[in-house]
């Protein structure tokens, strides 16, 4: 989920591409926390009709496609024509073409499908606006459509997806929810820099429940897309255009999970994300797409422009941001060193002395130690293994065994899968230690979606989560 601020009267200076400039965080209720252009730079912007452009104007493909899939229609709506704006300044051009579908709050509210030219939103399926449709970004039919459409109307070599919206993680909601949320971040005067107050836990915040977990909300249909829904839907896609996305995006929190990157592998080759929360500005359009104005930028080169830009964008203004880029065609062996790891770590926890064991992992996951996000639940899955190699000579086992052994040499490997499939990581201060990936290992409760996961289903990870929650008491949730 990203996050904004509401009613901070604070002023900070940001670094342009072209020069500094006083900006305010919130100026009023809902504002835009970051305004990253000038108002010059969208005096131009129009929105016209396919019918009225596009004749008269040659269509030429180009080498890349860039998708975003705006899932609006929620409290975010309020940031969304401002990233249209930023896509604007740039344009499609010969060398990328720009393709967004936006819904946004209320049924009188249609689903819009645009092609953004320099400072121009050309409306695509004005034949739909025009009938009253309105489709839900939680039903993977519209975003199967969308993609569909968009890719054969423009062919590309290069296909980018972004999913735009609120995103919770890998953990699916028991219904769709979104919250106002402006109490995680606070100023500290001292720095002028926007911090977490991680003594809200991000997910207690907006459900005390623990039931809001997902991506791309929709409050008209009250939907959302879980797992199983995004799965299906880039399985369709994948299948009718015969091929892989190159990269797919999360413009959203807390995306940047081995598990989702287990469910993306199929229908892409590279992901980037945040493991953290994102300020609600989210990224930054105009930053991202300005290298086309020049040329084309292989997959790879565009994955690690875009960690770049996320820096660059938030860099000034917190010590709270993570952004990386992953090689998904690496990640299998990742995925079978953590099962291995799980598997070792069961049993140790059956053969342990005193605890051992269980205490080794509770510290090595734990606030104090290791790299936890605003959902203490996701931890950087890099920065426990380095604890764990760094503490293993603290679990005592009741048979000598090589299972210690064993487990430092998966650790071993699993650090340098991480380092090969992360290639391209930048994080705030705060968060230094976080290498790229986080997993999920809470301490107090297994959410009721986690074990339905098809990750979870073929991993014996969550067997290891299981019998970390349960070694005290029952509170499987």
């Amino acid at each position: 989920m990203k996050i904004f601020i509401l009613y901070m009267l604070v002023s900070i200076t940001i670094h342009t591409h072209s020069n500094y400039h006083k900006e305010n965080i919130a100026i009023r209720p809902f504002h835009l926390l970051l305004q990253q252009q000038t108002d010059s730079d969208l005096q131009d912007f129009q929105i016209m009709q396919e019918k009225y452009y596009l004749k008269r104007t040659p269509e030429e493909n180009a080498e890349t496609l860039f998708l975003v899939y705006m899932a609006a229609d929620n409290n975010l709506h309020y940031f969304a024509w401002n990233n249209i704006k930023q896509m604007a300044t740039i344009g499609s051009n010969k060398n990328i073409k720009i393709v967004i579908q936006l819904n946004e709050p209320g049924a009188h509210k249609k689903t819009q499908r645009y092609l953004i030219e320099k400072n121009k939103a050309i409306l695509l399926n004005q034949d739909q606006v025009a009938a009253g449709k309105k489709f839900n970004t939680g039903d993977p039919q519209t975003l199967i459509d969308f993609c569909v459409h968009a890719i054969n109307r423009f062919p590309a070599k290069q296909i980018i997806l972004v999913l735009w919206d609120h995103g919770t993680g890998y953990l699916d909601p028991l219904k769709a929810k979104t919250s106002n949320i402006h109490e995680l971040f606070e100023l500290n005067p001292t720095d002028m820099m926007l911090e977490l107050n991680r003594s809200h836990e991000f997910m207690e915040r907006i459900d005390p429940q623990g039931d809001c977990r997902g991506i791309c909300f929709d409050e008209t249909y009250r939907s959302y897309l879980s797992n199983q829904k995004l799965d299906y839907a880039l399985k369709t896609i994948c299948k009718q255009i015969n091929r892989k996305f190159d990269i797919i995006g999360t413009d959203a929190c807390m995306m940047q999970m081995v598990e989702f990157g287990a469910l993306l592998q199929p229908y892409t080759n590279l992901m980037v994300g945040s493991e953290e929360v994102e300020l609600g500005a989210g990224w930054n359009y105009k930053h991202v797409l300005r290298p086309f104005e020049e040329r084309s930028l292989s997959p790879r080169e565009l994955a690690q422009h875009i960690v770049q830009c996320y820096q660059q964008t938030y860099a000034r203004i917190t010590h709270d941001y993570t952004f990386s880029a992953a090689n998904l065609n690496m990640l299998q062996p990742l995925v079978d060193n953590i099962n291995k790891v799980g598997t070792i770590l069961i049993k140790c926890l059956k053969q342990q002395v005193n605890r051992s064991a269980e205490d080794t992992i509770a510290q090595c996951r734990s606030k104090q130690m290791c790299t936890c996000f605003d959902e203490p639940s996701y931890i950087d899955l890099g920065h426990f293994y380095q604890n764990l190699k760094e503490h293993l000579n603290q679990i005592k086992l009741k048979d000598e065994t090589s299972l210690l052994n064993e487990l430092s040499t998966e650790i071993d490997k699993g650090l340098q899968l991480i380092n090969q499939i992360i290639f391209a990581n930048v994080t705030g201060k705060n968060i230094k230690k976080a290498l790229g990936l986080s997993i999920y290992l809470p301490e107090k409760r297994i959410h009721p979606s986690y074990l339905q996961t098809p990750f979870s289903q073929c991993n014996n990870w969550s067997k290891l989560v299981n019998e970390f929650i349960h070694r005290d008491v029952d509170l499987l949730a």
